[in-house]
């Protein structure tokens, strides 16, 4: 289910609330202003108890990233949107520095958590990947390329048996860190040093603290925000240069489970060789990762940006687009009424019908028009008195 909201901005104190017992349970976060940010508009790792959190891994981090989750930002800082969510999710999300401080966001939705932190980021003017545990947000361009750049630099390191570049683990650093140093240490973690450091700038970065992936996967985050990334040199060198743009680069895939017919059919203009139980194919980074993404049932191969669940204006009226299918009217009116936090209560005449299942698609719709459309179908109807749902039969 997709809600979006949009309301004139007004003064309120700052709350946030969280429900998450099971993954198919739903997340309630809402803000009104960043809390658990540094001065500079930044934000801190630790939770509000100084404790750090123990963020999702593997199976349990895409379990979590499938849980229902449902958030309303009333013109909150991204950055500490982000961060809160990502606190309560334990989902650990990465914001490239180029996400800027006083970026807003005014948004209610509720839906998968990965399809949330997008539509974040697609409020922010961002973008998301995933690389390991880690959810990248920032420029559309760089997230549209740096999972295929990742499975780069990896088949660079297997063909030249680097396995160090391989390992994982954490990845931190405290507050006011310099970059330059932060890359410095990852290196000499490889076995290497930086030949010309001068491509990062001077800049100073908030603490930061990341789950385990591989010493590829942190160079590549943290050089994501000069848009650089690296390449091997002799006696154990690294040097930093631009991300291609329009370059094509060969990647192989595995050939199971028919990939070899859908990638044809997704991607028409691409060429695929075969190499024994491989499949080789020549392009640009942004399509390759949309050729893995639908290769791993992630997303459609070509997924249309999704514009009508976000939240609109309509003059001063607040205005509301939601997108369902199939879905119980119980569970919608409750969703909706503890977004709006007002009191649910359903009449005697209403309980046998909330099991009802509905679909619905409705977009710039008032508070009332969209209690009708969703109700109607199960033959119910609404009053709102003061903080007060009422739900109860129409008939």
């Amino acid at each position: 289910m997709h809600l979006g909201r949009h309301r004139a901005p007004q003064r309120a104190a700052a709350h946030l609330t969280v429900n998450m017992l099971a993954v198919s349970c739903l997340v309630l976060i809402a803000a009104t202003q960043s809390e658990g940010q540094t001065r500079d508009g930044r934000t801190r790792d630790d939770d509000a108890d100084g404790e750090r959190v123990v963020w999702k891994t593997g199976s349990s981090f895409r379990q979590q990233l499938s849980a229902e989750s449902g958030v309303r930002f009333g013109s909150s800082p991204v950055r500490g949107a982000l961060t809160k969510l990502a606190r309560q999710s334990r989902i650990a999300i990465f914001v490239d520095r180029r996400v800027p401080t006083d970026r807003r966001i005014d948004l209610s939705m509720t839906d998968s958590l990965e399809t949330v932190i997008e539509a974040m980021a697609d409020e922010a003017g961002m973008g998301t990947a995933l690389l390991g545990s880690i959810v990248y947000v920032g420029p559309r361009e760089t997230a549209s390329r740096i999972e295929a750049l990742v499975a780069v630099q990896r088949g660079v390191v297997s063909a030249n048996s680097k396995n160090a570049w391989l390992r994982r683990s954490s990845l931190q650093w405290d507050r006011l860190s310099e970059p330059r140093r932060i890359l410095a240490q990852l290196a000499k973690e490889g076995g290497a040093s930086i030949e010309n450091p001068e491509r990062v700038p001077h800049d100073l970065w908030p603490a930061v603290e990341l789950p385990s992936a591989t010493l590829i996967d942190r160079l590549t985050l943290v050089l994501a925000g000069f848009d650089l990334t690296f390449r091997f040199r002799p006696n154990n060198e690294l040097e930093l240069i631009q991300v291609p743009r329009e370059a094509q680069v060969r990647l192989d895939y595995s050939n199971s489970a028919g990939a070899e017919q859908r990638i044809k059919k997704a991607f028409p203009e691409v060429e695929v060789k075969r190499n024994g139980r491989q499949l080789s194919i020549a392009t640009d980074l942004a399509t390759h990762q949309r050729i893995d993404r639908m290769l791993a049932n992630r997303s459609s191969p070509q997924r249309a940006k999704d514009t009508g669940n976000r939240p609109t204006k309509d003059g001063e009226r607040t205005v509301y687009t939601l997108t369902l299918t199939n879905k119980p009217v119980g569970g919608v009116v409750k969703s909706l009424a503890q977004q709006l936090e007002l009191e649910l209560e359903i009449a005697d005449s209403a309980a046998d019908r909330l099991a009802t299942k509905i679909s619905l698609k409705v977009r710039k719709a008032t508070l009332d028009e969209l209690l009708k459309a969703a109700l109607g179908q199960a033959k119910l109807r609404h009053k709102i008195d003061g903080k007060t749902l009422r739900i109860e039969a129409a008939d």
